[in-house]
């Protein structure tokens, strides 16, 4: 034993130290300092090598996890607000892709679903590309072809994909 303190906190307060540095890293405000939360819990995750000290302010300890806790926080009720006031949307877009990838295989199975899903993304696709260009377009159909089975979400979309003469398909085979 290093002096590591593994594991602990209790989990609704994991999370809250999680969420709390997710929110500063959509901001683009990393390192945060952490006034206010559980120590039990920034010290496991610490242990648990989630979180890093920075001084007296704390960030995630690699790039995966700060992309995988802005998916998360997207997920999170007032998530979709998170992403359209983030001040620096393209630092954030490994996250996204995340996001929308998951929002995507949640849909998969059922073909009016995936493609209501789908259209949202694309629409949130659009107001990114409004603010931060065209490269943000591109995600929905990176996220679709990312997910870790696509046969069954692209047999979903398949009425999606062909209809006004196969526009998003043929976007897709471009990405």
């Amino acid at each position: 034993d290093n002096g590591a303190r593994v594991g602990r906190g209790s989990p609704a307060a994991r999370t809250d130290v999680f969420l709390a540095l997710a929110d500063a890293q959509l901001q683009r405000l990393l390192p945060a300092r952490l006034a206010g939360s559980d120590g039990d819990a920034i010290e496991g995750l610490l242990s648990d090598d989630v979180i890093v000290r920075n001084r007296l302010s704390y960030q995630f300890a690699h790039d995966v996890l700060a992309d995988y806790a802005e998916a998360v926080r997207l997920l999170e009720p007032g998530g979709l607000e998170h992403l359209r006031t983030t001040p620096e949307p393209r630092r954030i877009v490994r996250g996204v892709r995340l996001w929308m990838q998951h929002q995507l295989a949640e849909s998969a199975t059922d073909p009016t679903s995936a493609a209501t899903c789908f259209d949202g993304l694309v629409e949130v696709a659009a107001e990114l590309a409004d603010r931060d260009g065209s490269r943000w377009e591109d995600l929905p159909y990176e996220a679709v072809l990312s997910v870790g089975n696509s046969a069954s979400l692209l047999a979903a979309l398949e009425r999606l994909l062909l209809a006004d003469d196969g526009r998003h398909l043929e976007r897709l085979l471009s990405i």
